[in-house]
């Protein structure tokens, strides 16, 4: 898949020798777009691009750590655990399903949007405020 602006993970493919390689990037990490091809569920097949999608979301919000080795298309026990942090946190049906269009990728995608926002405005403030006293130092 060609990179967008979107948010949406980008999967592209290597070979190497007879091992097929994929490489997992996400065009606008905390983009606030999050939109999933199929339901996300424990024992369904999860689709390696909403899978990718949601992880890399859930990161965004402060409900999934990347493992050390980075991020892999295959659903884990962690992101089924953020889905369902999440629906308690906002107080969603708790059942760690996440249906095209549902509540549950409605509501991710209203927190990623409101995220997107704060940091927006205060990358202006920030920005306006070492303007006027000069550059502020961590």
């Amino acid at each position: 898949m060609s990179g967008d602006k979107s948010g949406i993970v980008n999967v592209k493919s290597h070979t190497r020798g007879d091992a097929r390689i994929s490489a997992h990037t996400r065009s606008s990490p905390g983009s606030g777009s999050f939109k999933t091809n199929r339901t996300i569920a424990t024992g369904s097949e999860n689709n390696i691009e909403d899978t990718l999608n949601l992880k890399y979301s859930m990161k965004d919000l402060g409900l999934y750590e990347e493992p050390s080795w980075g991020m892999q298309g295959f659903a884990d026990q962690q992101m089924f655990e953020s889905i369902k942090t999440f629906q308690k946190q906002n107080g969603l049906k708790v059942d760690g399903i996440i249906k095209p269009d549902g509540p549950t990728e409605k509501a991710i995608n209203d927190r990623l949007n409101s995220k997107n926002n704060y940091n927006l405005l205060t990358g202006i403030v920030v920005e306006g405020m070492s303007e006027l006293y000069g550059t502020i130092k961590a």
